[in-house]
């Protein structure tokens, strides 16, 4: 039976005689470890949830108007991890291209309708992405999971257990799965290690124990995707020109925040016409380019003012920061986007 040596004292060393103290042989179990696979936010604002994704290039930005308190929960495993991810408002994910990251998305929840890269799903199911997952989802009441993984650490397994060919996994960028008792069985082990970790369960500390769940769920996924047959996916492929203007768009007003941007210069900067800019802005994010604009620069000022000091920072310089030359209509804005007015979100920062 293993057993562990455990000092009589806390302190280890007898300060008069400078040797240790004497120790005990106890057949107790092994401490836990001390860093935890489990992280969590709750009640945040939807631009915190960043802070729990690896990649520094996500951005979660809110759309709807009125207070949107939201919570992730990050579960690490080996070579992966989960983000459970619950949002109460209407918010869009802008994420840069991350090469060699697989990302699966499982929408288990919404309310009115959901749109994903342009996409209305009318079911909850399995989607995989390449090596980006810039999405959106429209609504309010949102509960999603979603595995993010290397996509060599796949390939390889791939190769191991079906033998199958990576063209296959190429093709289902941006899909959905069938609906197949593989693909739900997928989802109900993402469930149930997302029970696991939501009950507290210490055994998700475990070394071997996280192994062994990241086997059984790469193994499920693998099924999953070769269940597909002749029937790879059900609905079309992601309008990739419309979430491409849309990432355009989102990397140009983030990178230049104080700028006045006009339609024209959207036009000059996508390459695409005023039509089509407006019809990728309605169908990705069911709202014009320029309302969009101001959506956005509303978060950036939003995270100014967390961030700040009342000490050292005014509401007036984060507004024109994010590119407000009205202080009034942006304070009316503010409070209508956020349910709160620039000053209280100041005096909340640390």
């Amino acid at each position: 039976m293993p057993y562990e040596r455990i000092p009589i004292h806390t302190n280890p060393l007898d300060l008069r005689t400078r040797r240790p103290y004497p120790v005990r042989v106890s057949f107790s179990k092994p401490s836990p470890p001390v860093s935890s696979p489990i992280r969590e936010l709750r009640f945040a604002d939807c631009d915190q949830l960043s802070e729990l994704v690896s990649s520094g290039e996500v951005q979660f930005i809110q759309l709807g108007s009125g207070p949107c308190k939201a919570s992730m929960m990050r579960i690490d495993l080996d070579g992966f991890y989960l983000l459970l991810t619950e949002v109460s408002n209407r918010t869009a994910c802008h994420t840069a291209s991350r090469k060699g990251v697989r990302v699966i998305h499982i929408p288990l929840r919404w309310s009115g309708s959901l749109h994903w890269n342009g996409r209305t799903l009318e079911r909850s199911g399995v989607i995989v992405w390449g090596d980006s997952c810039d999405y959106c989802r429209v609504g309010g009441d949102v509960r999603t999971v979603a595995l993010i993984i290397d996509e060599a650490a796949i390939r390889e397994r791939i190769e191991i257990w079906a033998g199958s060919s990576h063209g296959l996994w190429d093709s289902l960028d941006g899909h959905m799965l069938a609906d197949t008792p593989a693909s739900r069985h997928f989802a109900e082990v993402i469930a149930w290690v997302v029970g696991l970790a939501a009950r507290g369960s210490g055994s998700l500390g475990v070394p071997a124990v996280r192994a062994q769940l990241s086997e059984r769920l790469l193994l499920a996924l693998v099924n999953a995707v070769e269940a597909q047959g002749e029937s790879l996916v059900v609905g079309p492929p992601i309008a990739r020109d419309r979430t491409r203007i849309v990432r355009q768009m989102t990397d140009h007003l983030l990178a230049y925040p104080d700028r006045v941007v006009q339609l024209s210069d959207l036009c000059q900067l996508t390459g695409y016409s005023a039509r089509s800019i407006a019809h990728a802005c309605q169908t990705v994010l069911e709202t014009s380019p320029m309302r969009y604009l101001k959506q956005l620069r509303l978060n950036q000022a939003r995270i100014l003012l967390r961030e700040g000091t009342r000490d050292r920072t005014t509401v007036s310089e984060c507004a024109y920061f994010a590119g407000f030359s009205h202080l009034g209509r942006f304070s009316a804005d503010y409070r209508r986007m956020f349910g709160e007015s620039p000053s209280q979100t100041l005096d909340r920062s640390m």
